[in-house]
């Protein structure tokens, strides 16, 4: 079910960037893709100890549709990596852009543990979160972007963490095509 899960949501993320690519058309620079990259810092909260925070690296490719001349649609495919886990992530932002320069966003995002866990650790591995942030253009194709992730699923249940929620602040730059 969760495998079925996964490719649904892949094939939704790559369905929208096509559809997209063909309206382009019709309609120059309505769709621009790009990658991005930067930090997070994890923290996760748990029921019966304080929590965990770490320092992560995340990467990976993102489309955005103008919707008309301020509103947007966002579809990402990341990679988060702590020490030990790896996740896929899929945020789908709608996003409202003040002027050329300064944006903020906000909307779901799926995660996804792709790793094996040990004897003993409990991973949810599907996770949902709610993300908002804010990006700033600071040149014709380079960003930079701020983003808080607030996880309503419980993955994390071992050791002195159970029922652990997983919140992402992140820091990054990216590049549009």
């Amino acid at each position: 079910m969760k495998k079925l899960l996964l490719s649904s949501v892949i094939f939704i993320t790559f369905f929208t960037a096509i559809h997209s690519q063909e309206q382009n058309q019709f309609t120059k620079n309505q769709t621009t893709f790009g990658f991005k990259g930067g930090l997070n810092q994890s923290y996760i909260s748990a029921n019966n100890t304080p929590g965990y925070q770490g320092l992560e690296f995340y990467g990976g490719f993102f489309s955005e549709t103008r919707l008309s001349e301020k509103w947007s649609f966002q579809n990402e495919l990341l990679f988060s990596f702590t020490d030990d886990y790896h996740f896929i992530e899929v945020p789908l932002f709608l996003k409202y852009n003040f002027n050329e320069k300064l944006s903020l966003f906000a909307g779901p995002k799926l995660d996804f543990l792709v790793d094996e866990v040990s004897d003993g650790e409990k991973f949810d591995p599907l996770g949902l979160s709610l993300e908002i942030g804010v990006q700033y253009n600071f040149a014709k194709r380079f960003f930079v972007e701020g983003r808080y992730g607030y996880s309503f699923t419980n993955q994390v249940d071992f050791g002195e963490f159970y029922s652990g929620a997983r919140r992402t602040l992140r820091f990054g730059v990216g590049y549009k095509f």
